[in-house]
């Protein structure tokens, strides 16, 4: 922990490990189904990421600074680019819809 000079700047992104399982060919099939035939093991050289709801500042500068090198190309976008606001905004909507769902005898919503 002491090469840390701040903690919070310790943390990666849950997506990183996503990434890094496809760049090493070890990506799950099971929960990345996709249409068409695809290896899992082949090792791309370049990737794009694309996140439905929207992607943080602090996910687009872990991908930018730790995949973009010369044997790895990795290109991040979204539906949003979320700042602080409009991420607690958006996980507030969510809690708002859970109640109201409960509310009205539905079951919750699950967050993975």
């Amino acid at each position: 922990m002491n090469e840390v000079e701040n903690l919070l700047l310790a943390h990666k992104p849950a997506i990183c490990n996503t990434i890094t399982a496809a760049l090493t060919g070890k990506l799950n099939t099971q929960r990345f189904p996709t249409c068409q035939p695809f290896n899992f093991t082949d090792k791309p050289d370049q990737l794009i990421v694309f996140m439905v709801g929207g992607a943080t500042y602090q996910e687009a500068k872990e991908i930018s600074t730790t995949y973009n090198t010369i044997s790895d190309n990795v290109i991040i976008g979204g539906t949003y680019m979320h700042n602080s606001r409009s991420f607690l905004a958006e996980v507030s909507q969510v809690e708002h819809t859970r109640r109201q769902g409960a509310a009205n005898g539905m079951s919750s919503l699950e967050i993975q």
